[in-house]
């Protein structure tokens, strides 16, 4: 039988993994980060959370080290998120900061929290908002939700074209792309044809 741990025991046994106990043990706590939002205010984190969860932050504390670290790559809520959730383990994700929280991981390289993205995604995707992803996900060239959409809407044309008025949104571009693409599951060809016209 294999031997299971819970999220925050595994975590925990990883950030342990590659921390150098005997570089601090003579202080009283482990080192910690200075973040600077862009709003101007600070953060101050455990290094080894911020270095271990990503290379990103792996780098800058290298390249500054006991420096502060001024990080611009978002809005300064995203960015306490994302640092509550690396402290943390856990992360709320909505439809309100779900761009927000992509263009993040992405930019800093957050495997874990992409996956969670992907749950997120999978979750809410329906009819009503499958276009808005697949926009979001052009206009950011997130290639696993621009398949993933794309793929909804050409699965469920008709049922995007009757419940939403988002299918109007798309520009000609993308339209084309849609209606085009050979794997679109429409018996009526009238459908398409009203759509687009």
């Amino acid at each position: 039988m294999g031997k299971s741990r819970s999220y925050h025991d595994g975590l925990s046994a990883y950030l342990k993994k590659d921390f150098q106990w005997d570089d601090w043990s003579h202080r009283t706590t482990p080192p910690r980060v200075t973040l600077i939002l862009p709003d101007k205010s600070t953060l101050t984190c455990l290094e080894s959370a911020l270095t271990n969860a990503s290379n990103f932050f792996k780098a800058e504390v290298t390249s500054n080290p006991g420096q502060e670290i001024k990080l611009n790559f978002s809005d300064s809520t995203t960015i306490r998120t994302v640092v509550d959730y690396l402290n943390n383990n856990t992360i709320i994700i909505s439809d309100e900061n779900f761009e927000k929280l992509l263009v993040a991981s992405d930019f800093i390289n957050l495997t874990n929290l992409k996956g969670h993205l992907s749950s997120f995604w999978r979750d809410t995707i329906d009819s009503t908002n499958c276009i808005e992803f697949y926009k979001l996900a052009r206009k950011h060239k997130a290639q696993y939700f621009y398949h993933k959409s794309l793929e909804f809407i050409l699965s469920n044309f008709i049922e995007v074209c009757c419940s939403s008025d988002n299918i109007e949104e798309l520009s000609e571009e993308e339209m084309i792309e849609v209606v085009s693409d050979h794997r679109l599951a429409v018996d009526d060809e009238d459908i398409v044809h009203d759509t687009v016209v």
